[in-house]
């Protein structure tokens, strides 16, 4: 969370006005995210050669050295922007290779179903980030960020040797090898009714509210505060609410099909925005108190979105066929984030914020739960047999 820090605000510094710093910053993260996207279908491919686990650590050496080779970059003064997007585009390349085998890896590490797992996994990495994000912040100021990617590439390596030296006791299994990385995808989405609708409500997620987290340096330029340190400091609040994830996906969850507990999540995330919102209609620049709320709300639920999901594209199939879908529902929702990365991107500063969040609460809080009202019905009818195949996945 520390390099991420960094990279958001090296990234909204290098713009003159908040239009230029909303422009960069969309154009450094929605390269990382495509090139997670186009990674993606290859992942499941390697992992079948050489093995899950040896894939996901390689995956996070790749992190680790592209940190290092970012750090020697500042050090000797090269372009920061051209410094952040070549830092961009490998992170993504090791996001993509390590994104669809994290939950079967979390589940075998875990032995929990797939969507309390990632959940845990997200509490857990929560507490990271809050940390990363307050002491990076503290780095960033006083040392520089040289320092903080160094420190980022340091701190992966301790990951890289657990992985090598603890596998998980109860084995997984290689995904079935995949002659058409492509074509497999397509065919999976063209198959699963129930992969189409969770790819569809993933994208409305990744477009509509997911770029708050990468674009909240511009934003909070926007609403008036402009210090590094209410950027580390908000993203701490984001994480400390991400710590909450598996609370609140028990409560949703309770009495939900996994396709409507998503749905709640993301009107829940809506009504964050809606605040956003208010916030920026005040005249004078808003309480960072009441603006770290929204964001501490905004933490403990959008993470929830993805988890559902990936217990709704999944139901019922096994562990290698599970990896497939999730590696289609990855895709596809990946093309769709750096997308809406963009969009929000150019549209900050040229669009009044009170506006943009306005239109944005709507679409997340009323137009989709509108728009998936049938398929809500059905899954909500189905859930008997959904939570059988949970208890016995």
């Amino acid at each position: 969370m520390a390099t991420f820090l960094a990279t958001a605000v090296l990234a909204a510094n290098s713009g003159d006005s908040v239009g230029d710093a909303a422009r960069n910053t969309s154009i450094v993260f929605a390269i990382r995210l495509f090139s997670t996207s186009l990674t993606l279908p290859y992942s499941i491919q390697l992992a079948s050669r050489i093995g899950l686990v040896r894939t996901f650590w390689l995956s996070r050496t790749l992190k680790s050295s592209s940190a290092f080779i970012a750090a020697i970059a500042l050090a000797v003064e090269m372009s920061v922007l051209g410094v952040l997007i070549g830092f961009s585009l490998l992170v993504g390349l090791s996001k993509g290779l390590r994104q669809p085998l994290s939950p079967p890896l979390l589940q075998a590490y875990s032995g929990l179903p797939i969507d309390e797992a990632t959940a845990t996994n997200q509490m857990v990495r929560g507490a990271a980030a809050a940390v990363g994000a307050l002491v990076g912040g503290l780095v960033l100021s006083r040392m520089g960020p040289e320092a903080v990617f160094l420190g980022g590439a340091l701190v992966g390596i301790p990951v890289i040797f657990f992985l090598i030296a603890r596998p998980p006791s109860q084995g997984v299994d290689s995904p079935d090898p995949i002659e058409r990385p492509w074509g497999n995808l397509v065919d999976s989405l063209r198959s699963s009714n129930q992969l189409r609708t969770a790819v569809w409500l993933g994208i409305t997620s990744v477009i509509v509210v997911g770029p708050l987290i990468n674009m909240l340096v511009p934003v909070l330029h926007e609403l008036g505060h402009r210090d590094t340190s209410h950027a580390s400091l908000f993203i701490a609040v984001v994480a400390v609410g991400e710590i909450l994830t598996p609370l609140v996906l028990r409560r949703l969850r309770k009495g939900r099909a996994a396709l409507v507990a998503a749905t709640r999540a993301m009107q829940i995330c809506g009504i964050a925005l809606l605040a956003l919102c208010l916030l920026a209609l005040l005249p004078n620049t808003p309480d960072f108190f009441v603006l770290g709320l929204s964001g501490f709300v905004f933490g403990a639920v959008y993470f929830c979105v993805a988890s559902f999901l990936y217990r709704s594209a999944t139901i019922g199939l096994r562990q290698n066929q599970e990896e497939e879908y999730l590696a289609a529902y990855l895709l596809v929702t990946g093309l769709g984030a750096p997308i809406g990365t963009l969009l929000w991107g150019h549209l900050l500063g040229a669009v009044p914020l009170e506006v943009f969040f306005f239109v944005l609460s709507v679409v997340a809080a009323l137009v989709v739960p509108v728009l998936l009202r049938h398929a809500l019905q059905r899954a909500q009818s189905d859930m008997p047999t959904e939570s059988g195949n949970q208890s016995s996945h």
